[in-house]
């Protein structure tokens, strides 16, 4: 399970974009591998995440079928589940991300958001045992 921050006021209004919005499979279907296409091609709707290459460790530990959980404060936002990564170099600004020092965030995460139960379910249980160590 990954805990993403997202305090940043700006970065906190690009998630919730994000979340209404989505991805469309059209936007980012040039981009994608052939693997990718056919997993996203499935989904009637997708989420999508950039990290920045200062951040590259972080991507590389994310792994397909992850659970991510996105809270702003002590506000949890969204919680979703990993389906598909890739490094895009000319990633579209279709996200709306922020380029930051000249870095694109061309270390993308796509995810599709999971039942609000299992996501209540799946917080208090990680949140016991963090409590418990």
């Amino acid at each position: 399970m990954f805990i993403a921050p997202k305090s940043e006021e700006e970065s906190y209004k690009k998630l919730l974009e994000m979340i209404n919005n989505g991805i469309l499979y059209k936007d980012i279907e040039k981009y994608l591998t052939p693997e990718n296409k056919k997993i996203l091609g499935l989904k009637e709707k997708f989420y999508g995440c950039g990290l920045r290459r200062t951040l590259i460790d972080y991507y590389n530990m994310i792994n397909i079928n992850d659970k991510i959980i996105f809270y702003r404060k002590k506000d949890l936002v969204f919680y979703g589940k990993i389906i598909a990564k890739q490094y895009i170099p000319e990633v579209p600004d279709i996200y709306g991300w922020p380029i930051r020092h000249n870095m694109k965030r061309s270390y993308v995460y796509f995810l599709i958001i999971l039942n609000q139960l299992t996501y209540l379910f799946m917080f208090l249980t990680n949140l016991i045992i963090i409590l418990c160590h």
